[in-house]
């Protein structure tokens, strides 16, 4: 997979990341590559979710999961409590049901836990991610000399530099494991 996409952007010039889409989807003549473009509102911070009463940590084959780990996500509206995850893309899914507590206690909580819905989960980006200020300068003046074509210059015009945010709030996956 990564060598014939690699192929097939030798020799071509891309101005904008939008443009690996098409690289990455034309990168086959047969059995195209199926892409599914994403921004930053399709991602979510799960973390609040983790600290509840809920079953995050051990699959139902009693392994531990690693979230960081983690390339495919499923959910089915028959199962809300039941995540399917894989931790490569060729491999079954592998079952995260929620209801169940890895831990004993006394008294046990309720597995009448309510599903979460989409809606009232957190984003992972309350803002665009910056990019580091001297990055940016570098991006502006390749605009300024027109190194960089007329049509892609707005994209690199409005990106956020570090400078401007120092209050952004970014999910850290480091400290999962």
């Amino acid at each position: 997979m990564h060598a014939c996409i690699e192929k097939n952007m030798k020799n071509k010039t891309l101005y904008s990341p939008d443009q690996l889409y098409e690289v990455i989807m034309n990168s086959k003549v047969q059995n195209k590559f199926v892409i599914k473009e994403m921004n930053q509102n399709d991602f979510y911070n799960l973390k609040s979710q983790v600290t509840t009463s809920k079953n995050w940590s051990q699959d139902t084959n009693g392994h531990k999961v690693f979230f960081s780990k983690i390339k495919e996500i499923k959910t089915s509206p028959d199962a809300p409590n039941k995540l399917l995850f894989k931790y490569d893309f060729e491999s079954e899914y592998l079952v995260l049901d929620t209801t169940n507590r890895t831990t004993t206690t006394r008294a046990r909580k309720s597995n009448n836990a309510n599903a979460v819905d989409v809606n009232e989960l957190p984003l992972a980006y309350a803002q665009l991610l910056p990019i580091s200020d001297a990055l940016f300068k570098d991006l502006i003046s390749l605009c300024d000399t027109n190194a960089i074509p007329l049509h892609y210059q707005t994209f690199y015009r409005n990106l956020l530099p570090v400078t401007e945010s120092p209050n952004l709030e970014v999910f850290d996956s480091s400290e999962e494991e």
